[in-house]
């Protein structure tokens, strides 16, 4: 029937059968979905988990349902943070894609859960609250950052290392023991390395304390 409203599963195989149009806003049924708001959230991850549509790669798939969960995190993001919270969903794509869906909502609104987040048990997910709480741009993620160069996955130390090396307003004198405590780990700097990252080993060598610390 003409001018029938779609329903949520029209909509998320619209996003999934044509994901090019989902990631270059050429679809409009990303923001019908965001319109939807909290109701669209468990179609879109159960789309995770396929199956996948004929002739689509898994990758295209899931960046598109991300732009999916990205654009309700604008609009409105309590849906996505009780997700985090329940912790019922897979960590790998699901959570780490809500993790960093998040980053785009206002961060006064999501601070707390993202913070939360890097304490996960799944590095995957600590990884994407680590990528957010940069991407949050707030100088309340410093002590957060600091924590995170503790962390046991080299990925999450590596996202810390570099928001630092990057941007003085995330650097404190607390990170400078685990930054040295990282630079005498051979592991962490060839990861480094691989990921084209600076080396943690010069950048503290070539920072010292007193132009370490934000002024």
């Amino acid at each position: 029937m003409s001018g029938r409203r779609p329903s949520l599963a029209d909509l998320v195989r619209q996003v999934t059968e044509h994901p090019g149009e989902a990631l270059t806003g050429r679809n409009p049924a990303v923001e019908q979905l965001a319109a939807r708001g909290a109701a669209a959230v468990d179609p879109v991850l159960r789309a995770l988990s396929g199956p996948l549509p004929p002739g689509q790669h898994p990758r295209d798939v899931a960046e598109a349902l991300a732009a999916v969960l990205h654009a309700i995190a604008r609009r409105d993001p309590r849906s996505l943070i009780e997700v985090l919270r329940r912790d019922e969903v897979p960590a790998d794509p699901h959570l780490v894609l809500v993790v960093g869906a998040l980053a785009d909502a206002p961060a006064d609104r999501v601070f707390d859960a993202v913070a939360d987040a890097l304490r996960h048990r799944n590095p995957w997910v600590r990884w994407s609250a680590a990528e957010s709480l940069v991407r949050l741009r707030t100088r309340k993620a410093a002590p957060l950052l600091v924590e995170a160069l503790r962390d046991r996955s080299h990925m999450v130390q590596f996202v810390a290392v570099e928001a630092m090396r990057r941007r003085r307003s995330l650097r404190s004198v607390a990170a400078i023991d685990p930054l040295r405590r990282i630079v005498r780990n051979r592991q962490i700097e060839q990861y480094s390395r691989a990921c084209g990252g600076g080396s943690p080993r010069y950048f503290l060598a070539s920072t010292p304390e007193k132009r370490y610390v934000r002024e």
